[in-house]
C-alpha cells in the first residue's frame, strides 16, 4: 500500500468500487502526464471525491503516481435561487486536501444546474497531473 492509500486509511476513508459505465464513455482518459476523469455522481460531494480516487487508482494502479490535483469541476443539481454552490463542492475539495496535502490544492469551478444524470445531487470531474514514469495499467 502506498503513502496516499495509507493516508486514506488513517483518515478513515474507504474507496468505493469503481463504477462501470454502461454508456459510451470511459471513466478516465490518460494523455501524457494528465488524467481526465468523467463526471462522477454518487450522493454527496465527499463520496464523489472518493469515487474519483477509486477511478484514478484503477487507472494508475497506485495513487502515489498523482503529482498534483490540477482542476475539479463540480455541478450541483439545484434551483435557480440557490447560490451556495461553493459550499457544496467544499466537501470534495476538503477531502482531497486532507488526503494529498498541498498537492491536493486545486483550481475549481462549482456550477448550479437544473438537472443531472440519474437525478444525482452532485457531479464532479477532475484533472490530475501524474508522474512521467507512471506505468500504463491495462
Amino acid at each position: 500500500m502506498g503513502k496516499i492509500e495509507n493516508r486514506l486509511a488513517e483518515l478513515g476513508y474507504e474507496l468505493p468500487a469503481v463504477m462501470v459505465s454502461k454508456l459510451t464513455y470511459v471513466n478516465a482518459v490518460r494523455t501524457g502526464n494528465f488524467v481526465y476523469t468523467a463526471g462522477h455522481i454518487p450522493e454527496a460531494a465527499q463520496r464523489v471525491a472518493l469515487a474519483l480516487l477509486a477511478t484514478l487508482k484503477n487507472e494508475l494502479g497506485e495513487l502515489d503516481h498523482i503529482k498534483r490535483v490540477a482542476k475539479r469541476t463540480g455541478f450541483i443539481n439545484c434551483v435557480d435561487t440557490f447560490t451556495d454552490q461553493a459550499s457544496v463542492i467544499n466537501g470534495a475539495s476538503d477531502t482531497v486536501v486532507d488526503i494529498f496535502g498541498n498537492k491536493g490544492k486545486h483550481a475549481r469551478s462549482g456550477l448550479g444546474i437544473n438537472a443531472l444524470p440519474f437525478n444525482a445531487a452532485v457531479e464532479i470531474e477532475a484533472i490530475v497531473e501524474i508522474d512521467e514514469d507512471t506505468p500504463v495499467v491495462l
